[in-house]
């Protein structure tokens, strides 16, 4: 039906307005735009960009966090960096703010995390 095929379109036009954020977001950790640069980034306003995560179920804050997560997970996999550089690499001013934020993550260290 019309109805179907209209929510279909929405629902893919809006996976593909998350997947060019998080492609966004996720190209710029070491140093994250917030939600007013990244909504500047995406032509709308801070307030509309806003409106769009809370409708697909999210906020800027948890999207962060879960490319954060992910590029955490990938870095601390292949084991060469220490520990700060990641945190660095992931836009965290200090090493123990990661720590934090990855035990929340994951519920382990960093550190045990790695192979």
């Amino acid at each position: 039906t019309e109805r179907c095929r209209k929510q279909n379109t929405e629902f893919t036009g809006r996976q593909a307005w998350l997947g060019k954020i998080r492609h966004l977001l996720a190209s710029q950790l070491s140093a994250a735009p917030g939600l007013d640069g990244l909504a500047e980034q995406m032509n709308c306003s801070p307030r509309t960009l806003r409106r769009h995560l809370h409708d697909l179920g999210c906020s800027y804050q948890e999207l962060l966090d879960e490319l954060r997560f992910e590029r955490a997970k990938r870095l601390l996999g292949e084991d060469e960096l220490p520990i700060y550089r990641i945190a660095e690499a992931l836009g965290f001013s200090e090493t123990a703010s990661f720590r934090h934020a990855f035990v929340r993550w994951s519920g382990v260290a960093p550190s045990q995390f790695r192979p």
